[in-house]
């Protein structure tokens, strides 16, 4: 049964004025409904019961003036979930983030409706930063059953963190366990007179049959000197912070019309996908250029060993929207449609329409492309209407629990999340698929305001709009969602990233004085800042569900000002917990060094504590007057205050 969210039409107009009467400073919200949300804005928003994707919930990521690890987190351009990376049956979730030189932020489910932020990447001042990195994966690279993530950072390479083995620890190093960059992968580039390389679509996967996964990608570089597929494995064994004696080695590189690749159909190389064609057991490759929707298939055939496809007859690459060029902006997903055992790789096309490039080897014969043999073209929107750029890879699941699979291809805002679900039969006859719009967003999703104007003649407000940072509105990118019930509900659930958020809008206000305008100029937060969104299946409601998702960040650990300060001999340390937590209290002497472990990696329940130091170190002797330190330690965040002891 298919629903359709509807809102009434809200003016911004009205909203902005409103914004700018009673929102004049920062504020910070994690937890979001469509009801709170409408309330923030000061505007009335009537919901009808006939949304096929329920909105749970949207994160309003922090300013950049605000004390949170997640600050500036308006473009989230990758993520990724994973059903249990820590062998606990915990969902984590990975994502990207641009701010500050660059981060991997990585929530964990901590029950109904919540996750909580556990790790946070280390800004790394050299590594990245200019939209990077664009893209997170969870991998096993060295193959030593420990999860990874692996992401690329600007031109300095590409980051791997391997997670510690401590079992619920979440910890993945404060600097990566591996970096790939130097004269194997040369991201240093200077051609055309510009510096750039770019990775906007990484896979993990054994692909020549040796029982080692291989890491695979294509390099989009300024000019095309450095368009290249490289596909690289690693020797030996790192650890969490620690190269140890790990070696890079470099399988196979594949260079824009050059040598061996030199007449595979040209274009940027985009994105490369392990999948298994043929259902053999053995995973193939499926290279993406920039070039009309183009596609090829390389197979490993040894140990180290690549083969394109061969270019007798001319069947070696397609063309597959040809003459309309086109690509995969956010890269492909592998999934075996029909239970046949063989994966397709389907490509959302970019800037063709409403397509999706679904690749596809029924005749097993992989040392060929034949364009009407292996290449079909889903049209997600055969009404002809609406938008049609799509931009991030496709997820996939059973939102409606009918036992038919569905596509999710997103897009912009209106239509955010589309579905195809597979009626069964041939996947290449139209008839076989229907398709459907599952989200549309807000109606504040279609501007995204960066500035206004606010002029006041004799006492009289009126509130304008001087322009719009992206009259396009936001769009959704690499959502993630593989039959994923991330807070294990019973509901499938859909994570949509989106970009294009502004934190804040520039206000420059005109008073009249009598006989010229007063001009101040200063800024407002964004009250519609939502970067990441909630979605999930319900076919079980009538009505509109609406529910909370609780972003637990480490702002909401609460460790209070020591009471007396300054204090002999003792003083009481209060503190609070937002969720059931293992933590330690420690106090510390001005240099650094360990005084009296108050609490020892235990663990308590939600709600509030107070722990009284009395002024003695671990062996039961006073110390001296001074300053001290005493730090509350959760997961892999911490806080902490100074308290003076005197006599």
């Amino acid at each position: 049964m298919l629903f359709r969210c509807l809102l009434t039409t809200v003016c911004f107009h009205s909203v902005l004025t409103h914004t700018f009467n009673s929102i004049q400073g920062g504020f910070f919200m994690k937890k979001l409904t469509v009801l709170l949300l409408t309330l923030l804005m000061g505007a009335l928003v009537s919901l009808q019961a006939q949304a096929s994707m329920d909105y749970k919930s949207g994160y309003q990521f922090p300013t950049i003036d605000q004390d949170s690890v997640l600050q500036g987190l308006r473009s989230i351009r990758g993520s990724d979930v994973h059903e249990n990376p820590l062998g606990d049956g915990v969902y984590g979730l990975a994502v990207t983030n641009y701010a500050d030189e660059g981060h991997i932020h990585v929530f964990k489910n901590v029950g109904d409706n919540a996750m909580e932020l556990v790790w946070t990447s280390p800004a790394w001042d050299s590594l990245g930063g200019g939209s990077r990195p664009r893209f997170v994966k969870w991998a096993d690279l060295d193959g030593d059953g420990l999860i990874e993530l692996i992401a690329p950072f600007n031109l300095n390479g590409i980051a791997i963190y391997e997670w510690d083995g401590v079992a619920g620890s979440w910890n993945f190093g404060t600097q990566p366990s591996f970096v790939i960059n130097g004269e194997l992968y040369p991201t240093t580039v200077q051609d055309s007179g510009a510096v750039y390389a770019s990775v906007e679509f990484l896979d993990v996967a054994d692909v020549d049959g040796d029982g080692q996964n291989e890491l695979m990608f294509a390099n989009n570089s300024s000019g095309s000197d450095y368009d290249r597929y490289y596909i690289f494995s690693i020797d030996g064994d790192y650890s969490t912070d620690d190269p140890g004696f790990a070696v890079l080695k470099r399988e196979a590189m594949f260079r824009k019309n050059a040598g061996d690749y030199a007449n595979y159909g040209g274009g940027t190389p985009y994105a490369v996908v392990a999948a298994d064609l043929d259902g053999d057991g053995q995973k193939e490759m499926v290279f993406h250029n920039w070039n009309y929707g183009h596609f090829t298939v390389v197979r490993g055939t040894a140990k180290d060993t690549y083969e394109l496809a061969d270019t007798t007859g001319g069947k070696h690459y397609v063309y597959s929207n040809y003459p309309d060029d086109c690509v995969s902006l956010g890269g492909g997903t592998a999934f075996d449609i029909d239970g046949d055992g063989r994966e397709e790789v389907y490509f959302p096309l970019y800037s063709a329409n409403g397509l999706v490039l679904m690749v596809h080897y029924d005749d097993n014969d992989l040392m060929h492309v034949d364009s009407a043999k292996n290449a079909h073209l889903i049209d997600m929107d055969p009404t002809d209407e609406g938008r049609k750029d799509f931009f991030g890879r496709a997820g996939f699941g059973d939102y409606d629990n009918d036992g038919k699979p569905n596509l999710y291809i997103a897009g912009r805002h209106g239509e955010y999340i589309r579905t195809a679900e597979f009626q069964g039969g041939d996947k290449t006859d139209p008839a076989n698929w229907t398709t459907d719009i599952l989200y549309t967003g807000l109606e504040l999703d279609t501007l995204v305001y960066s500035s206004m104007t606010v002029k006041d003649s004799a006492g009289t407000s009126d509130t304008t709009v001087v322009y719009q940072a992206d009259t396009e509105g936001t769009i959704a990118m690499k959502i993630s969602s593989f039959h994923t019930d991330f807070d294990r509900d019973g509901y499938q659930d859909i994570f949509m990233p989106s970009q294009s958020w502004q934190d804040s809008i520039a206000v420059t206000k005109y008073t009249w004085n009598g006989s010229s305008y007063d001009t101040t100029e200063y800024n407002i937060v964004e009250p519609h800042r939502i970067s990441l969104r909630f979605l999930e299946s319900n076919t079980m409601f009538t009505g509109l569900k609406d529910k909370e998702l609780t972003v637990i960040t480490p702002s909401d650990y609460k460790l209070d000002q020591n009471y007396p300060n300054p204090f002999n001999p003792s003083t009481t340390i209060r503190f609070t917990l937002p969720i059931k937590k293992q933590i330690s209290l420690v106090v510390y002497n001005s240099n650094g060094q360990k005084v009296k472990t108050l609490i020892n990696n235990q663990v308590l329940n939600k709600g509030s504590y107070e722990k009284v130091w009395d002024g003695t170190n671990e062996q039961g002797h006073k110390v001296a007057s001074g300053v001290y330190i005493y730090k509350l330690k959760f997961g892999n965040f911490s806080k902490s205050r100074r308290m003076v002891l005197v006599k």
